[in-house]
């Protein structure tokens, strides 16, 4: 899953930029970081993120037709966002964040 469609509208940070590793580099996100983007995307609605997504002004944001097509997929992978980034800060983890 990619999420780069949430990254500018949430206020994520991706972290520093590793271009050697994995298929298409890689962006390291300190434990602190994750905790402070839990905390960021924990401040979202539904309402919010689909207003986002009504509202999205960039017609070449990465997936933006499939979740305009589909606002419940949109949903879900909103909710697995949030899940993953609450339990990595409840465990202290730092994470590694790439296109795939």
């Amino acid at each position: 899953m990619c999420y780069v469609v949430f990254w500018v509208g949430v206020g994520i940070e991706v972290g520093d930029f590793v271009e050697e590793a994995l298929f298409n580099g890689c962006s390291l996100v300190t434990s602190d970081e994750v905790k402070a983007q839990a905390h960021k995307l924990a401040q979202w609605t539904t309402d919010r993120v689909l207003e986002g997504l009504r509202n999205s002004v960039d017609p070449e944001a990465y997936h933006l037709e499939v979740f305009q097509d589909d606002e419940d997929y949109l949903i879900e992978q909103f909710e697995k966002l949030v899940a993953f980034y609450q339990e990595a800060a409840g465990k202290g983890l730092a994470a590694i964040t790439y296109a795939a």
